[in-house]
């Protein structure tokens, strides 16, 4: 995996942002798509932005950003080899490039999130990355998936790359 490409990819994505706010789901969020509610700060969750804010009224640094940044990631890389092989997906044999989405859409949902793609897990466990990339934009009823709906293109230029195996399609 890329480390430098997917930490690119993200800061892409996500933005940078030393003041919380609340993201589309209103889920309170600071740095570079830090969820502050279900993975939290330094150790410590916060229900709201203003429960952040009280600790850190000028909102963080761009060191504090990017160390709670490779926290989070760092927490994502140490499950997520033994989750794949949870879903029939050995990861290390997936190229850099589509272990780097993965990781992308645990960061983006979380396991649980990324879990409910379930037939998405069925192609990659059978080497079909143009069936899992389908898989990325369909809900199990065969509209779009909210995660879709959330992210838009994101979720679209990730579909793509798994399927070509091409980073030009991250649109970095």
């Amino acid at each position: 995996m890329d480390k430098q490409r997917l930490f690119k990819t993200l800061e892409n994505q996500e933005g940078r942002k030393p003041e919380p706010y609340l993201d589309s789901r209103k889920i309170p969020t600071v740095g570079i798509g830090l969820n502050l509610r279900d993975v939290g700060y330094k150790g410590k969750k916060y229900p709201s932005v203003e429960a952040f804010e009280a600790d850190y009224p000028d909102g963080l640094t761009d060191a504090e950003m990017e160390a709670a940044f490779e926290e989070e990631l760092e927490h994502i890389i140490g499950k997520v080899i033994e989750f794949c092989e949870d879903k029939g997906v050995d990861y290390n044999e997936l190229s850099d490039l589509r272990q780097e989405i993965i990781v992308n859409m645990i960061f983006n949902m979380g396991f649980g999130g990324i879990s409910e793609f379930s037939l998405m897990w069925q192609h990659l466990a059978a080497g079909n990355y143009i069936g899992a990339a389908l898989e990325m934009l369909h809900s199990k009823r065969g509209n779009l998936s909210s995660y879709v709906r959330q992210v838009k293109m994101r979720a679209v230029r990730l579909a793509i790359a798994m399927a070509t195996d091409d980073e030009t399609a991250l649109g970095l």
